[in-house]
């Protein structure tokens, strides 16, 4: 009803543009990435991803995507390397 008029329609214009970006802002779910800053603990190299849980009660995995390493890390493993090299880099 709201939209009956032309002022109305101008507003829910502007609406559908700030839903949409709020919705590129902020995504329903995570998707996996790279993490920039810690080296994989079994070949040394900056090719860690963050691999999301995929369902409710799933784990959060970090993996090396060097080809040659099969290095997988849970959450609680990846941020004691994370902090180890952390505080090696101050």
């Amino acid at each position: 009803m709201w939209i009956s008029t032309v002022e109305g329609g101008e507003l829910a214009v502007r609406f559908t543009a700030a839903a949409l970006t709020a919705m590129r802002s902020h995504p329903e779910k995570e998707l996996p990435h790279k993490i920039r800053r810690t080296r994989c603990p079994e070949c040394g190299r900056l090719q860690l991803q963050w691999n999301p849980p995929g369902y409710f009660r799933d784990r959060v995995t970090v993996s090396c995507q060097f080809d040659d390493c099969d290095a997988e890390l849970e959450q609680d493993a990846f941020e004691k390397v994370a902090l180890i090299e952390e505080r090696s880099r101050s």
